[in-house]
């Protein structure tokens, strides 16, 4: 299925949208490369390499805005569906997290019985995964419009973060313990294949087109540089996340996305995971 960029406007309720993160897939066929996918595979999940030119890919972007339907008096959870229960349900992630509060304040808000707030089954994390999913495909249609022919690739990749980031700021006090949810042995592949999406869409944007062993080694380096930053972020103090944004150009610097050898990418890798893993520790998870 092809859609045009013409999509990212059409309310929710018109598009048939998969409802959780197991069904989106990248239609790309894989390359050969075992060495370097035994380790990248894990991180990138289902998102692989075109054999040749990619093909045109259905990036739907959704927003609290467009999400409700026309109708959002409805009085039967069947009049309305889970994507736009999620999507109103961001608005009070702010106040009350990436909770089941946040969804039953959804549920009043559009006039339904807080027993509606089953339509997500997987509770919180359902709405972790939708709020992932809106900010993945709206930071490739913002790089997409944006004039980056002047860029190097380092520069849009830097730039393709910082978007990313930048949509974290007014729920950062709650990402942690999002990311505590999303760490749950039960929860950890949908986190392994929203990572994946994140840091393919950022190097499809920036122009990677590469069908080689390349292709994985940068993705799985960009996740580990990706993991870090946002880890630092969710303990930065500083105004506007000023170090973080430091930090983010201390990792780049220190990575270059070419050339690097499998043990490279596997110690790029356990970085990633070790601070992960200090930060739910910190937040009081065992690990």
């Amino acid at each position: 299925m092809k859609l045009s960029r013409a999509a990212f406007q059409q309310p929710l309720s018109s598009l048939r949208i998969l409802p959780s993160a197991t069904a989106v897939t990248f239609p790309r066929t894989v390359a050969n490369g075992s060495a370097v996918r035994s380790i990248a595979t894990t991180i990138i999940s289902r998102s692989t390499p075109p054999a040749s030119s990619p093909p045109d890919v259905s990036r739907i972007a959704f927003s609290a805005s467009n999400a409700i339907p026309d109708d959002s008096h409805a009085h039967s959870p069947t009049a309305i569906s889970k994507n736009a229960l999620l999507a109103r349900a961001l608005l009070h992630v702010p106040s009350k997290g990436f909770t089941n509060a946040a969804i039953v304040e959804a549920c009043a808000d559009l006039n339904l019985s807080h027993m509606a707030a089953g339509l997500c089954q997987r509770g919180p994390v359902e709405l972790v995964d939708f709020f992932v999913a809106d900010t993945t495909w709206a930071v490739a249609a913002q790089m997409a419009d944006m004039d980056m022919s002047t860029m190097r690739i380092p520069q849009k990749i830097r730039t393709g973060v910082l978007l990313r980031i930048d949509r974290l700021k007014p729920v950062i006090q709650h990402w942690p313990d999002a990311l505590a949810l999303m760490a749950m042995p039960q929860n950890a592949p949908y986190a392994l294949k929203n990572l994946g999406h994140i840091v393919d869409e950022i190097w499809f944007a920036a122009g990677d087109r590469s069908t080689d062993l390349n292709w994985y080694s940068k993705r799985t380096l960009l996740a580990g540089v990706y993991t870090s930053t946002e880890l630092f972020m969710c303990q930065d103090k500083s105004p506007n996340f000023a170090e973080t944004e430091k930090f983010l150009d201390r990792r780049l610097q220190d990575v270059a996305f070419i050339g690097r050898t499998t043990n490279e990418v596997s110690n790029m890798v356990q970085f990633g995971v070790k601070s992960a893993l200090g930060v739910l520790a910190s937040r009081g998870f065992r690990v």
